[in-house]
C-alpha cells in the first residue's frame, strides 16, 4: 500500500480535516474516580478488559521493570460490577507481562485468553521459531490456567537479550536460571481476522536492528502458532521521523497498539521514546503493508485504545504529559485536545525523572457502558525509584485508579 500524499493530496487532506474536526462536536467529562489497588511493592503498568460476561479484569505488574522471565509476576483484580468495587488481588507467576488480549470482542465462553512473555528459541534453533506462554481466565477472573503451548515463526532470526541477573526472589537460585531470550514481544489486543483467527501485533528486533520494529503476526482460531504478516515500521521509519521531527534520538517503535476501524482497515499507534511523538499507520490489507507511518501530534508511551460502540475511536496516555483521554471520529486522522486525569496526583519535586508525573502513566481503558469510559493508570509516591517505596515511608502506597469519563456526540 506505502501511501504518500502529494502536494495536491495533502491540500485536500487539509480541506477534509477541518470539517472533520469542526464535525467532531464531542464531549468529553470527567466523572468520579475509584481506588482499585494498593501495594507497598510495585503494583503498576495496570491494563484493563472485560469478559464477555461483563467481568472487568485490570492487571498489573507485581515485579521490577526489568528483562526477567523466571522472576516476573503480576496480579489481577475483578469487578463485577462495572468498575465501582473491586475484589481480592489474584497472583500470576512466571510471566513477563508485555501480552497480546483477546478483548474486542471478548470471547464469547466468558474466558480470556493472553499470549505473553519473553519468547525463547526451540532446541538447536536460530531463534527463527519461538515458544512462548499463553494464560487463559476464566470462570469470572477466578482460574487461570497456563501453558507454555504458543508458537511464533519468523522470517529471520529475533535479536537476543540478556536476562537482568539482579532478583529478590526464587528466580535467583540455582544453576538452571534462564539468562537469555529473543527480543520479541506481544503487544495490545487480538483483532479477529477477516477470514478467521487473529492478528496481533509485536514489537522487538530481528538480528542487526537498531532500534525496535513493530511487526504483526497472525495465527489460527486457537491462538497459539503465530506466522509472520508483515512489518508496520522499523529503522528505516525511525531515521525518517528523526529527520522530520527534529528529535535527537528514538527507541525506534514499540508498545503498539491496534484496532480494527469500522470501515474495516486496521489501525496502530507505536510508542517512540519517552519524549518522543507517538506515530500512527493504516492497513487495508490485512496487515501485509502499512502507510507510510507518521506523527499524531502528541507524545506518550505504551497508548490504550479502543473503538466505542458508535464508532468513536478513544486512546489514552501519558508521560511526558499528564495521563489524558483523546477521542477520534474520523479513523484517527484528527483528535481532540486532551483531557487529563490525574490533576492532584502531580510531583511537586520537579527535575526529577519522568517530570512531573506520579505515575508510570501505562493506561487501559474500557467502555463500561454506551459513551461511558473507564480509564485505569496507577499512581506511585516514589515514581523516580520506579515503585520501590523507602522503609522510612511507611505509609507509602503504590495505587491504581479508574476514572470514569463520559463521551458525548
Amino acid at each position: 500500500m506505502k501511501t504518500r500524499l502529494r502536494p495536491l493530496g495533502l491540500a485536500l487532506a487539509a480541506l477534509l480535516a477541518w470539517p472533520a474536526l469542526a464535525a467532531a462536536g464531542l464531549k468529553v467529562e470527567v466523572l468520579d474516580t475509584v481506588k482499585i489497588h494498593e501495594s507497598r511493592r510495585y503494583g503498576y503498568f495496570p491494563s484493563l478488559q472485560q469478559l464477555s460476561t461483563g467481568e472487568l479484569i485490570c492487571d498489573f505488574s507485581l515485579n521490577a521493570d526489568t528483562d526477567d522471565i523466571e522472576g516476573s509476576f503480576w496480579g489481577y483484580v475483578v469487578s463485577t460490577d462495572g468498575g465501582r468495587t473491586w475484589g481480592m488481588r489474584y497472583t500470576g507467576g512466571c510471566i513477563y507481562r508485555e501480552a497480546a488480549y483477546t478483548r474486542d470482542p471478548a470471547l464469547p465462553d466468558g474466558s480470556l485468553l493472553m499470549v505473553a512473555g519473553y519468547p525463547l528459541p526451540g532446541p538447536g534453533d536460530d531463534y527463527r521459531n519461538l515458544r512462548a506462554t499463553s494464560c487463559r481466565l476464566s470462570d469470572q477472573g477466578r482460574t487461570a490456567r497456563y501453558a507454555w503451548d504458543v508458537g511464533i515463526r519468523l522470517p529471520q532470526p529475533a535479536a537476543r537479550v540478556k536476562m537482568d541477573v539482579q532478583t529478590d526472589n526464587f528466580a535467583a537460585l540455582g544453576p538452571g536460571r534462564i539468562k537469555e531470550a529473543a527480543v520479541m514481544l506481544f503487544s495490545g489486543t487480538m483483532v479477529p481476522a477477516r477470514d478467521g483467527g487473529w492478528l496481533t501485533a509485536m514489537y522487538g528486533k530481528f538480528e542487526g536492528d537498531r532500534g525496535f520494529r513493530t511487526l504483526i503476526v497472525r495465527s489460527g482460531a486457537a491462538g497459539q502458532e503465530w506466522d509472520y504478516v508483515g512489518t508496520v515500521a522499523g529503522d528505516e521509519q525511525t531515521a525518517a521521523a528523526l529527520a522530520r521531527e527534529g528529535e535527537p534520538k528514538s527507541e525506534g517503535f514499540c508498545e503498539p497498539r491496534m484496532v480494527r476501524l469500522p470501515d474495516g482497515r486496521l489501525f496502530i499507534v507505536m510508542r517512540r521514546g519517552s519524549n518522543n511523538r507517538m506515530y500512527r499507520s493504516w492497513s487495508d490489507d490485512e496487515g501485509r503493508t502499512w502507510s507510510d507511518p507518521d506523527s499524531l501530534g502528541f507524545r506518550g508511551v505504551e497508548p490504550a485504545m479502543m473503538v466505542m460502540r458508535d464508532g468513536t475511536l478513544a486512546l489514552s496516555t501519558g508521560r511526558p504529559d499528564a495521563v489524558s483521554v483523546r477521542c477520534s471520529v474520523d479513523g484517527g486522522q484528527t483528535w481532540t485536545d486532551p483531557t487529563p486525569l490525574t490533576r492532584g496526583l502531580e510531583n511537586p519535586r520537579p527535575g526529577l525523572a519522568h517530570a512531573s508525573q506520579k505515575s508510570t502513566c501505562y493506561t487501559g481503558l474500557v467502555e463500561v457502558e454506551p459513551g461511558r469510559l473507564l480509564v485505569v493508570y496507577d499512581h506511585l509516591p516514589f515514581v523516580e525509584g520506579w515503585g520501590l517505596n523507602p522503609a522510612n515511608e511507611p505509609a507509602a502506597l503504590n495505587t491504581i485508579y479508574g476514572t470514569f469519563v463520559q463521551v458525548t456526540r
